[in-house]
């Protein structure tokens, strides 16, 4: 999921950075007139305390190795409630400009660093150039579930639930072997355990399924969808369409429109995208887990917070800072 960043978004990411930027020298110029007398930080329109806390709190590093659709803006709106000044860097897709990132973020003697990785590989490359540096690392969203401190969705968070209530709705239906077609991102192991957990709980209500195609998002929804459309026509029917994760879940439901069964299949999903959440709501044949934009950037402050403590974490305490969830799906039929 994921690609590169268009020439429009990365101006708007530029705007944001730069700004942010001229704030925070802003203030640190109002923490230097005060000092030699010459301004008066009220002013300014900022408290003593507040350019301590700025002047003296360490940056926080953060990497996106691909793009993640409006969480830079929440981010920057959490750090300035909070003081904190971030170095954002990205690879949009390439993991080797996000691991050059991360290792010129180490070089800056940032206090922080937050990882949304691209792909395992670079998740465990830059847990050992953080280790090798001894900068606490976070992996935001996304984790192979074996690689240290990470801030997101468990990948069995409400699945099941997902999966027991699209049952119900698929035998209201009369359908009790549903034909299926599930999307996943090869990349992410949790995108795979959340499509079993769903699959499963299927499965023990209507007591079997037949998974026709598997369909693995990369590269965007766009390719996706038309790489599947010419195999799900040679299904014959479909009646359930699953995904493991956001993007997969956006493919997947393109995918349904697109070859003609948005009147008719199921599909369930996840996502963290508000109209996208408030569409199924209202919807008849769409089951999605949802979560919040702002939630994810709250868990991961509260990761990066934990990190940085003072004592440090005990290494051997395994830090997850999971986000709740939401089922939005039609109610159980009586």
């Amino acid at each position: 999921m994921g690609g590169g960043m268009n020439s429009g978004a990365r101006a708007a990411w530029t705007r944001e950075s730069r700004s942010f930027a001229s704030r925070l020298l802003g203030v640190i110029g109002a923490a230097l007139c005060a000092c030699s007398g010459d301004g008066d930080p009220a002013s300014e329109g900022a408290t003593a305390d507040e350019l301590a806390s700025v002047v003296e709190k360490p940056r926080i590093g953060v990497v996106f190795g691909e793009v993640f659709e409006g969480y830079e803006r929440i981010l920057f709106d959490a750090a300035r409630r909070r003081n904190r000044a971030l170095d954002v860097r990205a690879g949009y897709g390439h993991a080797a400009a996000s691991e050059l990132a991360v290792q010129a973020l180490i070089d800056n003697r940032v206090g922080a660093i937050v990882l949304f990785p691209s792909s395992p590989d670079l998740l465990q490359r830059a847990k050992r150039l953080a280790a090798e540096s001894s900068v606490p690392i976070l992996f935001a969203l996304r984790s192979d579930g074996r690689s240290g401190p990470w801030a997101g969705v468990a990948s069995d968070t409400l699945a099941a639930d997902a999966g027991a209530r699209v049952a119900e709705l698929l035998g209201a239906d009369g359908i009790r072997e549903p034909t299926i077609v599930a999307f996943e991102d090869a990349r992410w192991p949790e995108s795979h355990r959340r499509v079993e957990s769903v699959l499963d709980s299927i499965e023990r209500k209507l007591g079997r399924v037949q998974v026709r195609l598997r369909m693995f998002e990369e590269g965007g929804v766009e390719p996706t969808v038309a790489k599947a459309i010419p195999m799900i026509g040679r299904i014959g029917r479909v009646d359930l369409f699953v995904a493991g994760d956001p993007a997969s879940t956006a493919a997947a439901q393109e995918a349904a429109t697109r070859a003609g069964y948005a009147a008719t299949a199921f599909v369930v999903g996840i996502s963290d995208d508000a109209e996208r959440l408030a569409t199924a709501a209202a919807s008849a044949r769409t089951v999605l887990i949802g979560y919040e934009r702002e939630a994810c950037v709250e868990a991961i402050f509260a990761g990066l917070d934990a990190l940085t403590a003072t004592p440090p974490p005990d290494p051997a305490v395994e830090l997850r800072f999971t986000v709740p969830c939401q089922m939005h799906a039609p109610a159980a039929p009586r």
